[in-house]
């Protein structure tokens, strides 16, 4: 049968081979996944549909048994499922969040990537990324033009992620840089366009100063910067740009409000630090009572609520969440969960160090760090994102350690 995914676009020209139909699907679904989440869903769907086509059952599971590192989300996912099993609250509802845990890596699992064809998702990606953060600024502006508001560089980062959580674009928006980043990786030379657009991505996380992304981007930078120039031995270019990176931010910090408030907010009343400790203390609590199996996916906040009640403390903490991945899944599930989570992200990293991609070790680091300040699976923007790129990055790592020989190839070969 004919590979319908594997579809050229434009087969005439080398630089679009990469952009072949699975490139588009699958890129245009991650980048829709800031616009929409029916539309994001719409895509895939199509992409399933043609994925059930694309090749014989028996290779999709050969080359998913092949990249069987992916199939750690589907198991997480399992353990939430039988966690519904105790849980005295529904928790569908939560179990339906991380549906994507489970149908990501089963289907582009299955399929082999390529360099090129890598690329050419995140560079989809970062289109994407680019388009929303324009349509952003364009909604700030006609809002601000009502007769009723005025321009406010304080309230712009709200006005920014009106559509989405400030975290969750951030995240999104570092997401893209590393995309950028890894597109130039391998070339002596970066884009002209694409230093522009980090830099630009870069000046939109200052504006919303979500503290972790920022963080985490600031660390992306330095790193690769390190991999490109110190390693080139261009200390003195390195430097450089390591004191133009502190200086914007320190500037940020002296003259923009917003990103003043932000770090201060860290010992400020709902913002601070010791309000975290009594949300983690709260969490601990509840893995104590339950270390072995957790309290079921449907459960955490309502223990979580009994126990805010318990100490009496303000009405604010009420509905708060763990605000940490790790401790979210062993509320749910237990130690078995927490040991799980630890390993599917860092086994990738081992596997990414023997086939010599160290930039691609900075997503797995990335999330790392997001799940201590964020329970990203419990919202759609991060379910998506982290499975999609979990998924996409493992696949390529294990082809580059063994590649994939698909029956087309086999076929091939024999005929030569």
């Amino acid at each position: 049968m004919m590979q319908l995914l594997n579809y050229s676009v434009g087969s005439k020209y080398a630089i679009l081979q990469q952009y072949n139909l699975k490139v588009i699907l699958l890129g245009a679904f991650v980048g829709s996944v800031l616009f929409n989440r029916s539309l994001s869903v719409g895509i895939l769907a199509i992409f399933i549909i043609l994925w059930l086509f694309s090749s014989p059952l028996k290779e999709k599971v050969n080359i998913l048994l092949a990249h069987k590192a992916v199939l750690l989300l589907p198991a997480l996912f399992l353990l939430f499922t039988v966690s519904l099993l105790y849980s005295k609250h529904n928790g569908l509802p939560y179990l339906e969040k991380e549906l994507l845990l489970l149908v990501l890596p089963i289907v582009i699992g299955s399929i082999h990537l390529s360099t090129g064809e890598l690329k050419g998702i995140l560079r989809v990606y970062t289109i994407a990324c680019l388009l929303f953060t324009i349509v952003s600024f364009f909604e700030a502006y006609q809002f601000y033009n009502l007769p009723t508001e005025h321009f406010s560089i304080e309230h712009l980062p709200h006005q920014l992620s009106d559509r989405i959580h400030t975290p969750y674009l951030s995240l999104l928006l570092v997401l893209g840089n590393l995309s950028i980043l890894l597109i130039n990786n391998d070339r002596k030379h970066f884009y002209k366009t694409d230093l522009l657009l980090c830099l630009y991505f870069s000046v939109f996380l200052l504006i919303l100063s979500s503290r972790t992304a920022l963080f985490s981007n600031f660390i992306l930078l330095v790193a690769y910067l390190y991999f490109k120039l110190a390693k080139q031995k261009k200390i003195g270019l390195y430097i450089t740009f390591l004191v133009i990176l502190v200086a914007a931010i320190g500037l940020s910090f002296k003259y923009y409000a917003h990103f003043q408030d932000r770090f201060t907010a860290i010992v400020s009343s709902g913002y601070g630090v010791s309000e975290r400790i009594t949300i983690y203390r709260a969490s601990l609590s509840i893995i104590q009572e339950h270390p072995l199996t957790g309290v079921g996916i449907g459960d955490i906040q309502a223990e979580l609520d009994r126990v805010y009640l318990s100490w009496g403390l303000p009405e604010h903490f009420l509905l708060f969440n763990p605000h940490n991945q790790y401790l979210h899944v062993t509320m749910a599930v237990g130690i078995v969960g927490l040991l799980l989570l630890l390993y599917l992200m860092l086994h990738p990293v081992f596997i990414a160090v023997r086939a010599s991609k160290p930039m691609h070790v900075a997503f797995y680091l990335l999330f790392l760090i997001v799940f201590l300040t964020e329970v990203v699976l419990s919202r759609y923007w991060g379910v998506a994102s982290f499975a999609f790129f979990y998924t996409i990055f493992t696949v390529y790592l294990m082809d580059q350690k063994q590649p994939i020989i698909t029956t087309k190839e086999v076929i091939s070969e024999a005929k030569v």
